[in-house]
């Protein structure tokens, strides 16, 4: 396994915390992440794929070892990683949600946050899904576009959703948690 390779190399060179190493990638590069947390699970902490789906099967293979956050930023009206594939091809956020709400023994019912409507012209709006107390106090969220499409949400961006910057989202969601689960957690 490549990534394996370069993350091992990576320690011996360089000064990393090997219990906080994340993954995270765009459309192809997002499914790529969930095949990293099945994968390659005793090395990679936590995921935040960005428009990226599981293909039916991803998941059979597993090897979870610790509690794996995860976070998903997804359009619904997203053509290319459809939210809700009816082509047989993709697994639904749904699914792809309660897999991992499933796996790290999150609570059922996720907390549902309306995120501020920054931009009315940008023609969509996000809703936060939070699946809490995990194993070890991980979460498994969702930021859901509603009216989004097949982009990475930045304000940089002059065609994507405006009311959130999916740089800070994943770096403020996946940088809470080591392989333990959420850093500082008290769980038993």
């Amino acid at each position: 396994f490549f990534i394996e390779f370069l993350i091992d190399t990576f320690s011996t060179q360089y000064n990393i915390d090997l219990s906080r190493v994340y993954a995270c990638g765009y459309s192809l590069g997002g499914m790529f992440s969930y095949e990293l947390a099945c994968q390659l699970n005793e090395k990679i902490t936590a995921i935040a794929p960005v428009a990226g789906a599981a293909f039916y099967g991803a998941f059979s293979n597993c090897n979870i070892l610790h509690p794996t956050a995860v976070m998903s930023i997804v359009g619904t009206d997203d053509v290319t990683h459809p939210y809700n594939d009816i082509n047989g091809w993709y697994f639904s956020i749904a699914e792809i949600d309660s897999f991992w709400a499933f796996t790290n023994n999150t609570d059922i019912t996720p907390i549902f946050t309306q995120i501020t409507d920054i931009d009315t012209n940008d023609g969509s709006t996000v809703e936060r899904y939070s699946w809490i107390n995990g194993d070890g106090c991980v979460q498994v969220e969702e930021l859901k576009i509603i009216n989004g499409g097949h982009d990475w949400p930045s304000s940089l961006s002059s065609w994507s959703n405006q009311d959130i910057d999916a740089n800070v989202e994943v770096w403020n969601f996946v940088s809470k948690f080591d392989m333990n689960g959420l850093i500082g957690c008290n769980s038993t």
